[in-house]
């Protein structure tokens, strides 16, 4: 987080936030709040604009106090730096802390902004996903800090407890709709971020990364190379088993059954133990396995009819159960899938071993923990009681005590990485199976005694194909970032650079495009000066008449090999940039100071390379100074003449190459 003093291009910047009226007890939200649906000072998200009107009270500890009590399951605030605002403060990190205790991808507090005129509020920039979202968050936050700071001395925050938790509990609900809550998605955006990798959501759990030629899209792990008839595949279990077999791999053999008697008498004909589960659901949703008796059958017969109509029966394969992840035909990663249970002590007894093993911070209900808790259901029970034992035994030290007739993580049962076991004829048979699939990602569900051992020797069965696979993070979580690194070239963005100047710009970005072309690229130009449209090449697009929504239309075209904005008005970020980051800003001979002035400040902290200039500006020592500050370099060209070829030659330079051609002054090295 970091004060800036030039909020001239804001959104309406002629209304700064009203501060007439008597100050509030505490704080409360000062005039309108504005969506900025680009990025703006170096953020790496779009923001809400809120102004913010205070009291003479700082931040309490009781309120801290109060949050984590909403939200336990989130991380508590970091200390706040020497010298910043506490209240202003706190309100960015809690911003973040609830937005992410409801899984939206949020990573940055933001920044606090000061108008020149101290008369007025100062305004927060809050990063989001979408505005509607962290503006639930703000108001959320408005009501119930000033509710708590107005109690009276003495009175306990305990007092407010169970109000408080429902209305946060609701709060979490209502912000879950803006991102999708698959486990993938949030993981993958996480590794982007690492990464480095600009991304953004489509709408309907559609995810882009990348920009313009080097994006991919992603729902969940299905990828934009997915084919549809691949996954229709792999999401019909009979359909899957079946191909497998006719391809002279070790598929089961589902049968369909229509209800618990056919289920019985399919049983009975080829011979338990039995296995049912749902055709067409994933994750063990309805899966029974080592089904021994027509009772067993029945019930879970009844018991997976309430997730689906589509109901299959299979012969059980004794074995292990491992998941075998493939990526365009090469395996890159097993884990074993252990049934939930827990292990014996000689001590504890099995009620007290469960309770144990769920105390385990990585075990919830929900999705945000990579495992989940173990129950003592009527499964766990029959399984005990099969094995002699109820809750209250005490099972010998080292002994193993299943749970669960399946290993699901979904199901309580948890992951062994062995990658390193895997035998060659199997890490083949998975490999295998994914292309005569058509999948390019998936996940191979393998039974087999022992994974180093070649299933031609000790025999095995493919029981699943999963064209949408989940990572769990606990063994598998680097998966993420090696499925990008797979997907995109580099970071996935495109060469992309800001012109500033006035007439001059469009014919110095025309000039930078023609370039671009002859040498086999097809340059994406944005900016009001362009006219109404933003234009790839000579073809023009339908878009609003303003830099975000052109620039953002052009790095959503899959044609796109480089980004050449056109800034010639001090207002043209007021909706902030299409990008979070811009390689090489471009000062034009006609850029003058009420041009400079508005767009610097916003624009070099969200530069990553360097900023060109003819030696002649008479802006060069100023800017020569900004770019020491933001560590960019400066290049500075002997004339305007040759500017564009200056530009072109630094956006096909490698990002670590020297930008500067050789004879070329450098400054702020």
């Amino acid at each position: 987080m970091s004060d800036i003093s030039d909020t001239s291009s804001l959104s309406n910047p002629s209304n700064p936030p009203d501060t007439s009226g008597p100050p509030p007890l505490f704080w409360r939200i000062s005039g309108n709040p504005a969506a900025l649906p680009g990025f703006r000072q170096g953020l790496r998200q779009p923001a809400l604009a809120v102004g913010v009107r205070r009291g003479a009270a700082g931040w309490p500890d009781s309120l801290d106090a109060a949050w984590r009590i909403a939200f336990p399951h989130a991380a508590g605030p970091e200390p706040l730096p020497p010298g910043s605002d506490p209240v202003l403060m706190r309100l960015l990190q809690w911003n973040r802390i609830i937005q992410r205790a409801a899984r939206l991808p949020i990573y940055e507090d933001g920044h606090i902004l000061r108008w020149r005129d101290k008369r007025h509020d100062p305004m927060l920039l809050l990063p989001g996903l979408e505005p509607q979202a962290t503006l639930l968050v703000v108001r959320w936050l408005e009501r119930w800090s000033n509710r708590l700071a107005a109690r009276e001395a003495g009175d306990a925050v305990e007092r407010f407890d169970d109000e408080l938790r429902t209305e946060a509990e609701h709060l979490l609900t209502q912000l879950k709709r803006h991102f999708p809550q698959n486990t993938n998605s949030l993981h993958f955006v996480d590794a982007a971020h690492a990464l480095d990798i600009p991304w953004q959501h489509l709408g309907g759990g559609i995810l882009q990364f990348g920009q313009g030629r080097q994006a991919r899209r992603m729902d969940s792990s299905f990828t934009d190379a997915t084919g549809n008839i691949a996954s229709r595949i792999a999401r019909h279990k009979a359909l899957t088993g079946n191909l497998l077999r006719r391809g002279g791999l070790p598929g089961s053999a589902p049968l369909s059954v229509t209800d618990a008697d056919a289920a019985v008498a399919t049983a009975e004909r080829i011979g338990y133990p039995v296995v049912i589960k749902p055709a067409d659901l994933d994750g063990g949703v309805g899966v029974a396995a080592g089904l021994g008796s027509a009772d067993e059958v029945r019930q879970a017969f009844e018991a997976a009819r309430k997730h689906t109509q589509e109901i299959l029966l299979e012969k059980h394969f004794h074995g292990r159960d491992y998941r075998l992840s493939v990526l365009n035909g090469r395996l890159l990663w097993a884990i074993e899938r252990v049934p939930g249970g827990v292990r014996g002590d000689g001590v504890h007894t099995v009620q007290e071993l469960v309770d144990e093993t769920n105390r385990d911070p990585r075990r919830s209900p929900t999705a945000a923990t990579p495992l989940y808790p173990l129950e003592l259901d009527d499964e766990a029970k029959t399984l005990l009681a099969a094995a002699g034992l109820d809750i209250d035994s005490v099972p010998a030290s080292g002994r193993q005590v299943t749970l669960r007739r399946t290993a699901n993580v979904s199901r309580g049962g948890y992951p062994v990485a062995v990658n390193d076991q895997v035998h060659a004829d199997n890490r083949a048979l998975a490999e295998r199976a994914t292309r005569l699939l058509g999948l390019d990602l998936a996940g191979i569900d393998l039974l087999i005694p022992d994974i180093a051992t070649s299933w031609r020797e000790s025999g095995a069965l493919i029981c699943e194909v999963n064209g949408q696979p989940q990572f769990n993070v606990v063994t598998a979580g680097h998966l993420y970032a090696e499925i990008l690194g797979h997907l995109l070239h580099g970071d996935g963005r495109i060469p992309s650079i800001a012109v500033l100047g006035r007439s001059a710009a469009g014919s110095l970005a025309d000039d930078i495009a023609q370039h671009l072309a002859a040498a086999g690229l097809q340059a994406g130009l944005a900016g009001v000066a362009n006219g109404p449209n933003a234009r790839i090449g000579a073809e023009p697009l339908a878009c609003p008449q303003n830099l975000h929504a052109q620039g953002n239309a052009l790095l959503l075209q899959p044609d796109t090999d480089a980004l050449i904005l056109q800034i010639a008005d001090p207002v043209a970020l007021e909706q902030g940039l299409p990008c979070d980051r811009i390689d090489h800003v471009l000062i034009a001979a006609d850029a003058d100071d009420a041009l400079l002035n508005a767009i610097l400040p916003q624009l070099l902290p969200a530069c990553r390379r360097s900023v060109i200039v003819a030696a002649a500006h008479a802006c060069v020592p100023r800017v020569q100074a900004t770019c020491a500050r933001h560590g960019l370099r400066l290049v500075i060209e002997p004339g305007d003449q040759g500017l564009a070829v200056c530009a072109v030659h630094m956006l096909l330079a490698p990002a670590a190459a020297s930008p500067a051609r050789e004879g070329r002054a450098q400054a702020g090295e």
